[in-house]
């Protein structure tokens, strides 16, 4: 496992869709029993959305979530569910987008059984085989357009852009056309640790050569070279979609996101509106009818895929010989 976490956490961006891709066609036969999250569209089209990230200051937030936990679907990342569950909240769903072994995260309680898992497919058996309520996967990005992203999850996919959980998050409420989208425990600062449940808090660093950027507060932070980037990709997002989608940030101690609104969870208009239960339905299950015509629809996708793969191994037998015979023939035409 620790290898594996090593292997992949040092990989080039280049060698990363290759890995992700070899992941997912090796569990196909898993993956393929699980329905698209392109489906969750009608769970989310609407409703006001709240992602709880694993930042240190989640612990912050937690007293004021539970009181308005039912005024918004609540979607989490895996870090963030030992956290959550051990305080009684119980997010909507656990959003994961990692391809390592997540089993020393997943939290073994009881509650898992009522979230329901959004992952890629290349994402590790460790989180999919949890005992989550129903999984719903998300399709590898290199590979869309292809006949079995199209048999999997149809061919009205939104590109999801994002290097964090969080931002993937955001994007898939956007996609979703969600009413608002708000965010808790997103530091993006190391000022306070890494990760909710660090063990001891480290100290401020603000030589010259330490990474910093603005808070909330308009103060400067400690943070890091991927924590700049995600900075820039949320407020990207608001770039994007803050002309017809509420975004807030109510994070309790972080970066200031340019585009967001900066208020605490306790402010959120949605309270003073005195919003009602969120009533989320819940994702429907499949019935045997359903199933089987999916089950053919990936059989014939395969068998297409097959054939081009057949088709591209011929043209590279084609073109080794062709060089081959250059080679031997110390000829340069190429043409």
């Amino acid at each position: 496992r620790f290898v594996s976490q090593s292997f992949l956490g040092h990989t080039s961006l280049k060698e990363w869709p290759v890995i992700f891709i070899e992941q997912w066609l090796g569990q196909l036969h898993h993956m393929f029993r699980f329905r698209s999250a392109i489906d969750l569209k009608q769970n989310l089209r609407g409703r006001h959305i709240l992602i709880a990230s694993p930042g240190p200051s989640l612990t912050e937030s937690l007293e004021q979530l539970k009181k308005v936990r039912e005024n918004f679907v609540v979607l989490a990342p895996i870090r963030s569910l030992a956290k959550l569950l051990s305080e009684g909240v119980v997010p909507d769903f656990a959003l994961h987008v990692d391809a390592t072994d997540f089993s020393s995260i997943v939290p073994n309680h009881s509650a898992l059984k009522d979230v329901s898992l959004i992952c890629f497919d290349h994402s590790h058996p460790s989180v999919w085989a949890a005992d989550f309520r129903s999984v719903h996967t998300l399709p590898e990005p290199h590979i869309i357009g292809s006949s079995l992203i199209d048999a999997l999850h149809g061919p009205l996919i939104p590109q999801l852009p994002g290097g964090s959980v969080s931002v993937v998050a955001a994007e898939l409420a956007a996609a979703f056309d969600a009413a608002s989208i708000t965010l808790i425990g997103q530091d993006l600062s190391t000022s306070k640790g890494q990760y909710v449940g660090d063990s001891h808090e480290p100290k401020e660093d603000l030589s010259d050569r330490a990474l910093t950027c603005k808070g909330i507060n308009g103060e400067r932070l400690k943070t890091e070279e991927d924590y700049l980037w995600f900075i820039g990709e949320f407020e990207s997002t608001s770039i994007r979609y803050a002309d017809h989608i509420e975004l807030y940030n109510c994070t309790a101690f972080g970066a200031y996101l340019e585009g967001w609104t900066h208020i605490p969870l306790d402010q959120h208009p949605l309270l003073k509106g005195q919003e009602t239960k969120a009533n989320m339905p819940m994702p429907s299950k499949w019935d045997g009818q359903f199933e089987t015509a999916r089950s053919a629809n990936v059989l014939a996708a395969l068998g297409e895929e097959s054939g081009l793969a057949s088709k591209a191994a011929q043209i590279c037998d084609d073109l080794e010989a062709a060089c081959n015979a250059l080679i031997n023939e110390h000829g340069n035409d190429v043409s």
